[in-house]
């Protein structure tokens, strides 16, 4: 029901979930919504909806009618490719031990569910380390641990939450700026992608001011996941680098739109519309890169607002205010007021 998406004078029709409601409920209404509108794609726009998807596609759906949960789950693999890379491709602790099989550059990391083999590791590895639940995203259900006690207290705070894992993934911490792959695929085989380096933004959060370019080696190794877990649709891929020239490090990879892919068009990559080609199954029309030393800067509305309502960013560089969406404009511009509103004293 908070979703922004009610606002956007591009959609048709909503079917509201209740996140509180159990998992059959969500399901049925999801399928009844496939069955009422009959799509031809689904695209998940946050973490919770790819979840939701991938849960649909592997669980009973009792009262859904056997041929609408076929055709359901058939649109779901047209939508997010092979089914037998959904988990890993987005759980925490089985991604970071799969690239590293597959010759990936992440981190160093262990599995455990016991505190004594995390410090151990850490000792090896050095500290900080960072702790990571299954799934998790936004920052939470992570932790930056500095020594053995903290990483007893993060561990014992991590899996004793309601339904967490007794199993944590400890990594190695890498220094560097957040780098993020926008990345589209079309059975396993990346079709379009570019390089978005993080200015500004939240530690360890979303970013609010971005830079846009091509890096040949992190398109490279995003085209590697792709092919590894042959992925269709919108996603991202996510770095960690020094600077532009330094190794970058492969952290995790994100199954749904990723902030900016509504910026193609501006940046002469329309990802839409490349997706659009893939469905029809004709060539993309788009080009599939930035060309070598272009660069573009963006500023995340209202993020970077919120983030410092002074930003020199929001006078000198472009944003994406939707200024032709007058009811999603006057929705984030009053989030963004109620936020802004807690930094001025009473």
């Amino acid at each position: 029901e908070g979703t922004y998406a009610r606002f956007i004078r591009h959609t048709k029709a909503h079917y509201l979930l209740d996140a509180r409601s159990p998992f059959g409920s969500q399901a049925t209404t999801i399928a009844t919504a496939f069955d009422r509108l009959q799509p031809r794609l689904l695209v998940p726009c946050d973490d919770g909806a790819f979840d939701l998807l991938r849960a649909i596609h592997a669980a009973p759906l009792p009262g859904v009618p056997g041929p609408v949960v076929d055709r359901l789950r058939r649109l779901i693999e047209l939508s997010l490719g092979d089914p037998a890379g959904y988990a890993a491709s987005v759980d925490k602790l089985q991604f970071a031990l799969r690239v590293r099989e597959l010759g990936l550059d992440a981190p160093a990391a262990i599995v455990t569910h016991d505190v004594a083999e995390a410090q151990a590791f850490a000792a090896g590895a050095g500290y900080p380390v960072v702790l990571k639940r299954s799934f998790s995203f936004g920052g939470r259900g992570v932790a930056v641990c500095a020594d053995d006690a903290e990483l007893a207290v993060h561990f014992a705070r991590l899996t004793a939450a309601p339904a967490a894992s007794r199993r944590l993934l400890v990594q190695q911490h890498v220094p560097g700026t957040t780098w993020y792959v926008n990345a589209l695929a079309w059975n396993g085989e990346l079709l379009c992608s570019h390089a978005v380096e993080k200015v500004e933004g939240i530690a360890r959060g979303p970013a609010t001011v971005v830079r846009y370019s091509h890096h040949a080696v992190m398109s490279e190794i995003t085209a590697k996941v792709a092919r590894a877990f042959g992925i269709n649709g919108l996603f991202g891929t996510e770095f960690l680098a020094v600077d532009r020239t330094a190794r970058p490090w492969l952290i995790e990879s994100n199954r749904r739109v990723t902030p900016g892919s509504h910026r193609g068009p501006a940046i002469g990559i329309d990802y839409v519309g490349a997706l659009h080609d893939a469905l029809e199954g004709r060539p993309i029309r788009t080009r599939r890169r930035l060309d070598a030393g272009e660069e573009h800067r963006f500023v995340h509305f209202p993020m970077e607002w919120m983030r410092d309502p002074q930003s020199p960013w929001l006078v000198y560089h472009r944003g994406d205010v939707p200024d032709d969406d007058p009811r999603l404009l006057a929705a984030l511009f009053d989030f963004g007021w109620k936020v802004n509103a807690l930094r001025t004293p009473a």
